[in-house]
């Protein structure tokens, strides 16, 4: 059978079976599609006839076929006459040997027949899609690879590429005869172990073009020889970059120029062809980073690279009919500068520029480009390299990002050499030392700006030694005065990791250390003073957990330190009573009142057990709750204590001996009244008996008497209750409500106060009352009022009355005076001076009487209870 046509862009396959249902099958689904040209063969033989007239792009093979050749023979048969075309086994035999025999003989894939027809040469159609495209980047790549080695080989120029780290991957043979080495001593060595005498001027540009500096040339340049004498070169020294742009290593073009610099005509001479050769090595090797591109003259695509396609996004088909406009924004402006660009390059012989390329997607990528025309066999073109600064730009934006932050930096920031030496400082530094200028610092060893240098040594010796380094120094400003700083160091690494330089952070600290200095004194004298204070003093959290506590609190609870810190408010082995010696439960103990209801608790009496003394200690406990800013919650208490366990003992004697006196009081009082109740009796009878003028004016006197001694009685009565009971918080309201209605209106404007005062405040009300009634004639009504008075508060009682006149007003607090028995308003004072409270009457005679009670700050509050 003989091979059928072939359209343009079609493939041609060559198909061989033993079975002709197979073979036709097989080349009607094949092409089907329009993508394949089938030629169909019955045996190995018969496919060797055909392939002998006409070569094929792919080959498929049953593997076993009847006669002396089946399909893994005719493979190697092709393949042991070098013929590479893509070979595929088609076979119903699936045994593993069989797969492995065929792929050891050369084929490129395997593929078992059976199952779905239509499935089945899918498959094959895309396996040989799949073995023609891999065969034909092969044979592009290794086009490419002997076209750039016959290009450097035979090159005037030595040819060294290295890695990071100098040391040798290539070197062209040049390379080798020049310097005469092998290839064995070098490949895999270091530069510098190859060549150790190499001056330090190249080692210092290898560093360079390692760090991104540059590509660094000269077009002569000496060179000693071993033998003492000098050639000349002319050499280039670049970067080559891996496929993601960092930099992979070196290249480096040496050429001995000996000759051309002792006969310059004969150089002129090979000049143009030299010329030729280099501009075409130049464009090969600069094409590595990014985009490789080679235009004809009028615009046309010729070449590219990998990068080309993956970087724009279309098909080699696509790219081979792009023109140079094409990769440009459609707008006239961006097209004209294009042309013009070409046209600078024509006269100028190279060229570079930023541009945006558009990509087959629409999107755009900022790009480098570098382009140099150059002729070949009489023709113009332009080749360079294209690469995507996306990266670069971001970076610059970081670093001009980083750069202005630096310089605007509240931190004044420094940078010094590895010797300590000061390359920058932002102008914080300046202020913060006190200079004017950057030219007044650079240049100085950074240890020149401390104390003590010896110190600052100390630092850059740890920064070296560890990296990093941060604490504080005492700086010396350009005054001379000293200044505290706060200083963060660290080494600056290059892109290999090695150290370069050494950065600083320093922050005033001055006025923290002054103020630190100043509250450490001022926690000292608060420590002191809270040891060392009478009242017991306790912190507790919120969860009752105890915080701190002083000496005073210690001895009054009993325990020691360690014995407070390990319990809280329910520990059982606090042993709590109320002042009516009822045992007090943890949660009615003041703090955790005051906690559970951020209200203070003030006052309160209890009594602890105190495990020291064996017995109770009383003390006079008040809670505070403490807040944070802004929060409604405590976050803490703090408690107050006085020992009033002597106050107790006294206050015990005290009421056993008012006791005893009261009841004496009450017997004497007892037997008096009934004596006088026996005198007025017979003063009684003696007045009915008696009719002499004179005497019953001596009996007159004698009953006034008795009634005077009757009054004083009733009024020690009294008297003995001031002072038995405890004060305690009374509501104005509640007190004022007791009093006895009279004809006299009373309006009370005093309302949610309450007082702390003796439980016989409203005997004051009442007698006041009745001081109104007995002497306010004519008077119509009683107004109430309160008044706040720095801090204090003023109840005020007024009347409409006549008033009392200004000789009087001291005269009617005083025991017996006034009309009645002289003891009310003496009562009064004497009931409310117990807590402090004072009465004065200040009213304006003739327009009514005005008493005032003074209560103190902290003796009342704003509400029905404390």
């Amino acid at each position: 059978m003989h091979p059928s046509g072939t359209d343009q862009g079609q493939v041609s396959l060559l198909y061989v079976d033993d079975e002709p249902s197979l073979l036709e099958l097989g080349k009607i689904y094949l092409e089907k599609t329009g993508d394949f040209s089938v030629t169909t063969a019955l045996s190995g033989e018969d496919a060797l006839r055909i392939l002998a007239d006409h070569p094929f792009d792919v080959i498929v093979s049953d593997y076993q076929m009847p006669g002396g050749m089946d399909g893994i023979a005719f493979l190697r048969h092709l393949r042991s006459a070098g013929d590479g075309t893509p070979f595929i086994i088609f076979t119903g035999k699936g045994r593993e040997e069989v797969v492995i025999e065929a792929l050891n003989g050369g084929a490129d894939f395997y593929l078992q027949k059976g199952g779905n027809p239509k499935a089945q040469f899918a498959e094959l159609s895309n396996k040989i899609l799949y073995a023609i495209c891999r065969k034909r980047a092969e044979e592009r790549l290794a086009h490419s690879h002997d076209l750039m080695r016959y290009i450097i080989e035979h090159n005037n120029a030595a040819v060294a590429v290295h890695d990071r780290d100098l040391r040798y991957i290539f070197v062209s043979q040049r390379y080798l005869d020049t310097y005469g080495v092998t290839e064995a001593n070098v490949i895999g060595r270091h530069h510098y172990e190859v060549f150790p005498d190499l001056p330090w001027k190249w080692r210092e540009i290898h560093r360079k073009v390692l760090a991104g500096e540059g590509v660094f040339r000269a077009d002569e340049d000496p060179y000693p020889r071993s033998d003492g004498g000098t050639d000349w070169t002319r050499w280039e020294c670049r970067p080559w970059y891996e496929s993601d742009g960092s930099i992979g290593g070196l290249i480096v073009y040496t050429e001995i120029i000996t000759e051309r610099k002792l006969a310059e005509d004969e150089l002129r001479r090979k000049n143009e062809e030299l010329a030729d050769e280099k501009a075409l090595l130049e464009a090969i090797f600069s094409s590595v980073p990014g985009m490789f591109y080679l235009y004809d003259s009028e615009g046309h695509l010729i070449r590219w690279n990998a990068h080309h396609e993956t970087m724009t996004g279309y098909s080699p088909e696509e790219l081979s009919k792009m023109q140079l406009l094409d990769w440009f924004s459609g707008d006239a402006t961006s097209q004209a500068e294009v042309l013009e660009g070409v046209r600078r390059i024509t006269t100028e012989g190279f060229g570079e520029a930023e541009a945006d390329l558009q990509k087959k997607d629409g999107t755009t990528i900022p790009m480098y480009f570098t382009v140099c025309p150059l002729t070949l066999h009489g023709r113009q073109y332009f080749t360079g390299v294209g690469i995507d600064t996306t990266r670069l730009k971001r970076a610059e934006q970081e670093f001009l990002l980083k750069d202005a932050a630096i310089e605007s930096s509240n931190n004044g920031i420094a940078i010094t050499d590895l010797d300590g030496i000061l390359t920058y400082v932002n102008p914080a530094f300046l202020s913060l030392w006190g200079y004017a200028g950057s030219e007044e610092v650079i240049g100085r060893p950074a240890t020149s700006f401390w104390v003590s240098e010896k110190a600052a040594e100390d630092v850059i010796a740890m920064e070296k030694r560890d990296g990093t380094w941060s604490g504080e120094l005492k700086g010396l400003r350009k005054d001379g005065s000293p200044i505290d700083i706060q200083l963060s160091a660290s080494l600056v690494h290059d892109a290999s990791g090695l150290p370069v330089a050494m950065m600083g952070s320093f922050i005033d600290i001055t006025e923290r250390k002054r103020a630190e200095t100043a509250l450490r004194e001022s926690e000292e004298k608060f420590r002191t003073l809270f040891e060392t204070m009478a009242p017991g003093v306790f912190y507790q959290k919120s969860d009752g957990t105890p915080i701190d506590i002083n000496s005073a609190a210690l001895r009054m609870f009993g325990v020691t330190r360690e014995q407070f810190m390990g319990r809280d408010s329910y520990d059982p082995r606090w042993k709590v009573v109320s002042e009516n010696g009822v045992h007090l439960p943890p949660e009615q103990h003041p703090s955790m009142i005051a906690l559970r209801s951020g209200i203070a608790v003030r006052d309160t009496v209890l009594g602890v057990f105190n495990p020291m003394k064996d017995d109770m200690t009383w003390i006079l406990i008040n809670a505070t709750p403490q807040f944070r800013e802004g929060e409604t919650t405590p976050y803490q208490v703090f408690v107050t204590m006085s020992d009033i366990t002597g106050v107790k003992a006294a206050e015990k004697a005290l009421h056993s001996a008012n006791r005893k006196l009261q009841i004496l009081s009450r017997v004497t009082r007892h037997d008096i009244q009934n004596r006088i109740m026996s005198l007025q009796g017979y003063l009684a009878l003696a007045e009915d008996l008696g009719e002499n003028p004179e005497q019953r004016k001596y009996l007159d006197e004698v009953k006034r008497a008795s009634t005077i001694i009757q009054d004083q009685i009733a009024f020690t009565g009294h008297y003995e209750d001031v002072g038995m009971g405890r004060p305690t918080w009374i509501p104005l309201s509640m007190v004022i409500g007791t009093i006895e209605k009279t004809r006299i209106p009373i309006r009370n404007h005093c309302s949610n106060l309450s007082i702390f005062a003796d439980p016989m405040l409203e005997k004051v009300f009442a007698n006041l009352l009745d001081n109104t009634v007995r002497y306010a004639d004519g008077a119509t009504g009683i107004d109430i009022r309160c008044e706040e008075r720095d801090g204090d508060l003023l109840i005020i009682w007024e009347d409409d009355g006549p008033g009392i006149p200004d000789d009087q007003k001291e005269l009617i607090f005083e025991r017996g005076f006034g009309k009645n028995t002289g003891f009310g308003l003496f009562l009064a004072v004497e009931i409310v001076s117990i807590t402090g409270i004072t009465l004065c009457e200040t009213g304006i005679y003739g327009r009514g009487a005005r008493f005032e009670m003074q209560v103190p700050k902290g003796g009342w509050t704003a509400s029905s209870s404390p």
